[in-house]
């Protein structure tokens, strides 16, 4: 008597964050805000998630991806009060923690 072979399989689930960009920074020039923040060095970074919020009590909303290579980005639409947060996000779909919110200053970075 022979029973069938029994197969197994391993999911291996990746539930580590990445690590948050630093040194996030927004300039505003007329109705464009434009932010920029320090690589985050990870192995299986997918990019980074952009979300806007118009006051410090609103709940932040995405507004923009970029890749792993982009460290920058453009809000073209950009109330005239607006706090920004940047997140890492890994190939896994995890997210960096929550840093403080940044707020544009006028002029050229």
């Amino acid at each position: 008597n022979r029973s069938p072979v029994a197969v197994d399989t391993l999911t291996l689930v990746d539930e580590e964050r990445p690590s948050a960009p630093r040194a996030v920074w927004a300039v505003r020039k007329g109705p464009l805000v434009r932010l920029g923040w320090e690589r985050v060095m990870s192995r299986d970074l997918a990019g980074y998630v952009v979300l806007r919020a118009a006051s410090l009590r609103d709940t932040l909303e995405e507004v923009g991806r970029t890749a792993p290579g982009v460290r920058e980005f453009v809000d073209r639409a950009a109330p005239p009060s607006v706090y920004y947060a940047i997140r890492a996000v890994d190939t896994s779909g995890n997210t960096s923690i929550p840093q403080p919110l940044v707020t544009p200053v006028t002029g050229e970075p």
